[in-house]
């Protein structure tokens, strides 16, 4: 066999075989080390600039109610707390009483109720149920003063408005009466957002650089010809300097 059909031979074979050298991802992680550092360090600075400059804080206080169901069974108490979290995330009525609250407190709190609608009420009010009958009720906007005032007027509404069926009580596991409007946002989370993001960016970045190396063809040292090919080298061609 002359060395022409072995080299088609060859040729042949590296074009019908479709493989991926696992050492490959290992080399593209070594000469790339610099640049994937790099790049994460660069999208971990975007991600702390928009987070500290460009995104609003928000500030969150919480109200969680207890609904007592003694002569009722587990699932009609965890029925009924599916209930009152649905009143808080979707009710006009849940958001019209707190409203009033807010106007019948002082002059601070006429000036809140004064500023926001029933819409903006629903939409800084959320709720969620727990299997063990206990209602979170979370209050979050950007004002932390203004987020702890109507999670007071929620807790009015919900203590003194929200009919629960007969032999079911409700005990409120929050008092807002010793508490305070919170001094730290709840979001953005700046040190998360910087980690995500330096991560993401060196996954991102190592994935773009495998691609490449995966498709280039290019020939460049005599390993990359005897993996290519399959063929052996019988000998090289020195490089002149043309002078």
């Amino acid at each position: 066999m002359n060395s022409n059909s072995t080299m088609n031979q060859g040729s042949k074979k590296y074009k019908d075989e479709s493989y991926i050298d696992i050492g490959l991802f290992f080399s593209v992680l070594k000469k790339r080390l610099v640049w994937i550092l790099a790049i994460a360090i660069l999208f971990a600075v975007i991600a702390g600039v928009y987070t500290s400059f460009f995104v609003t804080p928000m500030y969150r206080t919480m109200v969680k109610f207890d609904i007592i169901t003694e002569n009722y069974s587990s699932n009609a108490g965890s029925n009924f707390s599916i209930n009152l979290a649905t009143y808080l995330n979707d009710s006009e009525e849940m958001a019209k009483y707190v409203i009033d609250a807010l106007n019948d407190g002082d002059g601070t709190n006429g000036e809140i109720a004064k500023k926001f609608s029933k819409n903006d009420i629903m939409r800084y009010v959320s709720a969620s149920a727990l299997n063990t009958g206990v209602v979170v009720a979370k209050v979050e906007c950007s004002d932390a003063k203004v987020a702890f005032e109507i999670a007071k007027a929620v807790d009015w509404v919900v203590s003194s408005k929200y009919k629960l069926p007969e032999a079911a009580a409700l005990e409120k596991l929050t008092d807002l009466s010793t508490s305070r409007p919170a001094t730290s946002p709840s979001s953005p989370n700046l040190k998360s957002n910087v980690v995500v993001a330096a991560v993401g960016g060196a996954v991102l970045s190592y994935i773009a650089f495998a691609i490449i190396a995966i498709i280039n063809s290019k020939i460049y040292v005599e390993e990359d010809l005897k993996k290519h090919f399959n063929l052996p080298v019988l000998g090289q061609i020195p490089q002149w300097d043309d002078q």
